[in-house]
């Protein structure tokens, strides 16, 4: 099951603007081929271990800027008209029938002509416009594109490019030095210095994005440009920024983005395995609840009705483990390792369920790419905070959340409608039964609700932990 959101104030960093294409469209590359011997013919050039050790310090970012800039591209369409709200003639009161020009980053990935940049600045196209940095601009073709991660590959006749290699992201630690190059706002080849803020932001879907945050200067406009180490080597794909606060930019990170560009490369297309289960991670008050012996692995909250998970026997509060004998620390490994293994493919889940081990064996679905939309509040429930009344929810008595009474942790990710199906694992399915649960409560104590959010179709597994003092009504 994929858990599809947005986050609030993330947009993509793509930029569309009014305007026409200036002349000057198609000429020959300037570019000066690389003194030493290039890659073999259509090649996606990875660093290799040694190349991504961590720099030193550099006293300037000009060399990296040097090798950088020449391989990064300018990207542009023009959208069609039926798809995009028209400006209106002032004089006649119609529609002008003006397309919009969208514009955006790219670099090249290979010096035979492969260019990687953000799939939402195609807008369905087969062709773009792309701009190298001597002026010179070349029609592209889109070899393919994969909605989960935005990124899209494609494809100009030219040899000799100068051309950036992926490296390696996991080897970056949060404080390293990163720079992003790009055409943020029309203000062409930018290139930006910040750090690695963090790592594994979700942002859109939150069964599957871990983007890498930076306070490089990223704008509108940077959408599939590169972000960089200190030795060059591209360390992520820009793909949003964040509109409501400075500092706040994501890019999807190297090791994602050159399994992405290999597979457009061989088939087009990307396929991802799907299990059919939405997951959480286990911590330390889950492991107590679930009788599991470590807050390690993921617990699932929900399985989809003739989904894999299902069909192999997996349902709520199962704790997966590893994944074909791999450990699996937390949520996000499980799904990445599923989504590793092609559609059809039989996988072996170790499982701990009440307290016992045991395994399953499922056949894997194909993942779906996510459809973007935005991010509900998370889901909720709390004793000595919610007004309830009975109700239903997926098909089982609960109690409705009429509303919140009070802030509190937790709270903020409550509102009215979600219906609360258990808590701590013992079925509510009235309002009685709700108030003999609380009323079982310490303060300070953890508690776990599973909620039902008719809504939107699905279950979630969210923790609260009750006020300490006197509760309700108590003097």
């Amino acid at each position: 099951m994929n858990e599809t959101t947005a986050r609030p104030g993330v947009a993509l960093a793509g930029a569309a603007l009014l305007a026409g294409l200036a002349g000057g469209i198609i000429g020959a590359l300037l570019a000066q081929p690389q003194a030493t011997p290039g890659p073999a013919p259509g090649a996606v050039v990875v660093a290799t271990p040694a190349a991504t050790a961590p720099a030193a310090v550099h006293a300037s970012f000009a060399d990296v800027a040097a090798r950088a800039l020449p391989a990064v591209v300018h990207v542009s369409l023009l959208e069609p008209a039926a798809d995009l709200p028209m400006p209106f003639d002032p004089e006649t009161g119609e529609p002008e029938p003006r397309p919009r020009l969208t514009e955006g980053s790219g670099f090249v990935i290979d010096p035979d002509g492969g260019i990687v940049t953000s799939r939402h600045l195609l807008r369905g196209n087969t062709r773009a416009l792309v701009r190298f940095g001597d002026r010179r601009e070349l029609l592209a073709r889109v070899v393919g594109a994969d909605a989960t991660t935005d990124i899209a590959l494609l494809q100009v006749e030219a040899r000799g490019l100068p051309a950036l290699r992926f490296g390696d992201a996991a080897r970056l630690r949060v404080g390293d030095w990163v720079c992003a190059v790009g055409h943020p706002l029309r203000f062409e080849d930018t290139f930006t210095v910040g750090v690695l803020s963090s790592r594994g932001r979700k942002l859109f879907d939150r069964s599957f994005d871990a983007y890498l945050q930076t306070d490089a200067a990223i704008n509108p406009g940077n959408s599939g440009g590169p972000l960089l180490d200190l030795a060059g080597d591209v360390v992520g794909v820009v793909a949003a920024v964040s509109n409501k606060g400075q500092g706040l930019a994501f890019a999807v990170p190297s090791g994602i983005a050159a399994e992405v560009v290999a597979a457009l490369r061989r088939d087009g297309r990307v396929t991802r395995g799907y299990l059919g289960a939405q997951l959480r991670d286990v911590e330390p008050d889950l492991a107590a609840l679930l009788q599991v012996p470590e807050a390690r692995g993921a617990v699932i909250v929900d399985v989809a009705t003739d989904g894999p998970a299902a069909a192999a026997g997996l349902r709520p509060y199962d704790v997966v483990t590893a994944v074909d004998g791999a450990a699996a620390p937390g949520a996000d490994a499980v799904v990445a390792a599923i989504a590793a293994r092609a559609p059809g493919a039989a996988v072996k889940l170790d499982v701990m369920r009440d307290g016992r081990a045991t395994s399953a064996t499922a056949t894997l679905g194909e993942r779906r790419a996510s459809q973007q939309r935005p991010r509900p509040p998370a889901a909720p429930a709390s004793p000595l905070g919610l007004e309830v009344e009975a109700g239903t929810g997926g098909g089982r008595p609960g109690v409705i959340v009429r509303r919140v009474l009070r802030p509190g942790p937790g709270l903020e990710q409550v509102e009215a409608g979600d219906v609360v199906l258990e808590l701590n694992r013992v079925n509510v399915p009235d309002v009685e039964a709700w108030e003999k649960a609380l009323a079982r409560l310490a303060p300070g104590q953890p508690v776990f609700l599973y909620v039902h959010r008719p809504r939107e179709g699905r279950k979630s597994l969210v923790k609260l932990r009750v006020e300490p003092g006197p509760r309700e009504g108590e003097r």
